[in-house]
């Protein structure tokens, strides 16, 4: 979801700038008011009608169609139902709005390799704005609009890189047509409706179609660069931008962005992913124990941003992307069944791939986090937490960009935090961005802390507690991909005793079962280097389901390694070992629903065979009659 907020900011520019074209019309009627005016006539005493405004009225769509005509090469069409404007009281509306390429335009301009790289395809059904004019400001005057109202609008861009094209750059057909009234410009309140934005990179042969999207976008401003001798440039602000997924799930906001092109920099206040419904509501809606998002994050700061070459090739590359402080929240909710739907190609390196738009940040760092797994278990019916503290996250070369990959095939991220709070995680993932199979190694180096941290996590979940001990030290090398772990995960640790729990529902606490825990105590061995130096290692190999996420993978290869170091029972290669220690893997990892599936699929099979049992008896009826 982080990654396809550039191409949701793209969205929302595509959308602003199709206002332009009924600012083109206002600015037209705004400028010639006076001309246009109705004095008072001498003989009656009473406003004398104009006869220049409605002839200009009447041939304003000429005069639009022409505009565009002249600045796309005649590629374009240009029509609406209806339109008008009102200038007195600064209202203007424009119906069933249609700016077409037309095909055999476009192939004639591709063999003279004079076509645009971008290619746009946009309907709206309506265009509402209101309290526009023109307002004096000591940098000089500025076209204001209260409200911009834009309801189902289609936007489809078709983009393409035509190297041997000779025409000279031009960033958009309506942003040249606008652009001395576009550079000083304020926008109180603008509303987008039922976006459908569809962006198809034939270059990669992806693309991005979002449904359904609401934007709100309010104090969007705009004034010419005034540090550099390039006058063309713009700055643009958004004092607050809000957009609702296609899923209805989430809201996604920011506020206080600036775009400074002569600085190349880009900087957000704060950014937020917020879920529109309650944790409870969420899942009632969801039907399954779905992850529920939450994230914050402080002080963005774009640096390095590339405008000459998005602006040539729509490709953005960003030198480094800061974030001074974040909180992300990830709550489910274990009630709720388990979607076993197929994840292959879903890890994020694989996902990112999926991307229409040539994303590429060469570095990113997250200065500060604190990052909360919840999960409210069914069979304590406790919410158990599992915390990263003060994480520190840097990221290098985040990209989908063809050429790039080439040159450097891997991402590397570094992690380093608190885990509980207590012992501190240094974490190494290196993903190969080429391979097919989606490969990535991990090296990571927890402790020394007490293992009685853990009890937040696993008394909820796996209704185990750590009675006593000390993780010394715990060192994982995996390999993983899409279809298998391997690997080692070596644990030290001294004076480990545990204790099963049960739920007493009288009380709603959760009890030990001093019998299974003595039982336990004794076959499990309580240090590792024991005292006569046997040390046992945590070998890791198991298979992955299709339906595993990344993370669930990743923590069962871990658990299996952990499992096999502390009980000395080793996996047969088909997965992870089976011994108690699981029972803390599984619960983390997600619900176990596996009985109440079957049961589940069996009464849907003998339905199905009952619908089709009561089906042959009636065909077989009627072919006696």
């Amino acid at each position: 979801m982080k990654q396809r907020r550039t191409g949701y900011r793209i969205a929302a520019w595509i959308i602003a700038a199709l206002v332009t074209i009924l600012l083109i019309a206002i600015a037209a009627f705004y400028f010639l008011k006076r001309d246009l005016s109705e004095p008072i006539s001498k003989k009656t005493g009473k406003p004398r009608p104009s006869k220049v405004k409605p002839i200009l009225k009447a041939k304003l769509e000429d005069k639009i169609k022409d505009m565009i005509v002249e600045a796309s090469d005649s590629l374009y069409h240009f029509a609406y139902s209806d339109i008008n404007i009102d200038i007195d009281s600064g209202y203007a509306t424009i119906s069933n709005l249609r700016l077409t390429a037309d095909n055999r335009v476009l192939q004639k301009l591709i063999a003279n390799n004079k076509a645009p790289n971008n290619v746009a395809d946009i309907r709206v059904e309506k265009m509402v704005m209101s309290d526009f004019g023109f307002t004096k400001t000591p940098e000089g005057r500025r076209f204001g609009v209260g409200k911009v109202s834009v309801l189902s609008p289609k936007v489809h861009i078709t983009n393409k890189l035509r190297p041997n094209n000779n025409r000279p750059s031009d960033p958009s057909l309506l942003y040249k047509s606008f652009k001395s009234l576009f550079s000083r410009m304020h926008v109180k309140t603008m509303e987008v409706h039922n976006l459908d934005f569809r962006y198809v990179n034939k270059n990669r042969n992806k693309f991005d179609h979002l449904r359904n999207i609401d934007i709100l976008i309010k104090d969007f401003t705009s004034s010419p660069v005034k540090s550099t001798s390039d006058k063309s440039r713009t700055n643009l602000k958004v004092g607050y931008f809000r957009m609702t997924s296609a899923d209805k799930y989430y809201h996604i906001v920011a506020r206080d962005m600036e775009l400074l092109p002569a600085k190349k920099t880009l900087t957000i206040a704060q950014a937020a992913v917020i879920p529109r419904y309650s944790k409870e509501r969420f899942h009632k809606i969801a039907g399954f124990a779905k992850d529920r998002y939450h994230w914050k994050f402080d002080k963005i700061r774009f640096e390095g941003i590339d405008v000459d070459q998005f602006i040539r090739t729509q490709q953005l590359f960003v030198d480094h992307k800061y974030v001074s402080n974040a909180w992300v929240e990830i709550y489910s909710n274990y009630n709720y069944p388990l979607k076993k739907e197929n994840r292959r190609n879903a890890y994020p390196q694989e996902r990112y791939q999926t991307i229409a738009f040539d994303l590429t940040f060469k570095r990113i760092s997250i200065l500060n986090s604190n990052i909360y797994y919840r999960i409210l278990a069914d069979k304590s019916d406790k919410v158990s937490t599992l915390s990263f503290i003060d994480t520190r996250t840097e990221i290098a070369n985040l990209t989908n960009n063809e050429a790039q990959k080439k040159r450097k095939p891997q991402v590397e991220v570094f992690s380093r935090s608190r885990v509980m709070n207590a012992g501190l995680l240094k974490t190494w993932y290196t993903f190969n961005l080429l391979d097919k199979a989606g490969s990535y190694t991990v090296y990571s180096a927890l402790g020394p802390m007490d293992a009685r941290a853990f009890n937040p996590v696993s008394k909820p979940l796996g209704l185990i507690e750590v009675k006593e001990g000390r993780l010394n030290k715990m060192e994982a090398h995996l390999k993983m991909n899409e279809y298998r772990g391997t690997g080692n995960v070596n644990m030290y640790y001294s004076g480990m005793k545990i204790a099963f729990l049960e739920r007493d529902k009288d009380t709603d606490t959760l009890d030990r079962k001093g019998f299974l825990s003595f039982v336990s105590n004794m076959v499990t061995p309580n240090d590792n280097p024991r005292k006569n130096g046997e040390f046992k290692k945590g070998p890791v190999n198991v298979e992955r389901e299709p339906w595993q996420s990344f993370f669930k993978f990743l923590f069962d290869a871990s658990v299996d390694g952990m499992s096999s170091a502390m009980m000395g029972v080793y996996q047969d290669g088909k997965g992870a070992d089976k011994n108690i220690l699981l029972k803390i893997g599984n619960a983390i990892s997600g619900p176990d629903h596996t009985d109440k599936q079957k049961k589940k699929e069996a009464k849907q099979q003998e339905r199905k065979e009952k619908r089709e049992q009561r089906k042959k008896e009636k065909q077989d009826k009627e072919s006696k009659d």
